[in-house]
């Protein structure tokens, strides 16, 4: 068996190091919330020795302002997984079924221990200027990220552009609203009749546009 040059080891080595360390940062924001987070909570909670973190990160600032990138990519990755299905029902037509399994989706997604992460982190930009020019660029990164990703899976909607970009904020906004405030009430039907709106206007939404586009 050939041998693995030493430097390939240790740069895989160091690139596991440095992904255990973010990872442990945001476990540390779901589980005792960013203002809690430390160095020493992020070393437990990714079961290395303070030297041996700290060799890849300055400080606990440098630590959080890389996990900001590496938690989106994360979401990322969540997202495309959960709304897998939801692209194999639409096919090349957006359907209620497809929509019904959107909405499932976006509002497992907006559940999710990574989404609890984000929110710590978009609190702590509210009052954090450094925080804040690391946490903006990256959301408008990912926001475009979501974008390229429902153009190229989800083509039906490519006929239909100019209402696209609407129902997509539509979808994400309410869901997202809807999302935060679910813990605090016991609404659950009246939560059911405003997806099924969504469901309705999208699909009007949509029906009406392709009629006009053919017309």
């Amino acid at each position: 068996m050939p041998k693995v040059p030493a430097e390939t080891y240790q740069s895989k080595k160091s690139d596991t190091t440095r992904v255990a360390v973010l990872e442990a940062a945001v476990q540390c924001y779901i589980k005792i919330g960013y203002a809690n987070t430390t160095v020493t909570k992020i070393a437990e909670q990714a079961e290395l020795s303070r030297g041996a973190m700290m060799y890849h990160f300055d400080d606990v600032r440098s630590i959080i302002i890389a996990s900001v990138g590496y938690l989106m990519d994360r979401r990322l990755e969540e997202y495309e997984s959960l709304i897998l299905p939801a692209e194999k029902e639409a096919a090349g037509e957006i359907t209620e079924k497809s929509l019904e399994m959107t909405i499932n989706a976006l509002w497992k997604f907006f559940h999710s221990s990574y989404h609890i992460a984000y929110q710590e982190l978009i609190v702590a930009a509210r009052t954090d200027p450094e925080i804040a020019k690391v946490v903006r660029p990256a959301q408008k990164n990912f926001d475009n990220r979501i974008e390229e990703h429902i153009r190229s899976h989800f083509p039906a909607w490519q006929e239909v552009e100019e209402i696209r970009e609407t129902i997509t904020e539509l979808y994400f906004y309410t869901i997202q609203g809807v999302s935060f405030f679910s813990l605090a009430t016991k609404k659950q039907p009246k939560i059911k009749k405003l997806f099924s709106l969504l469901v309705r206007t999208a699909l009007n939404e949509y029906g009406e546009a392709t009629a006009e586009r053919k017309s």
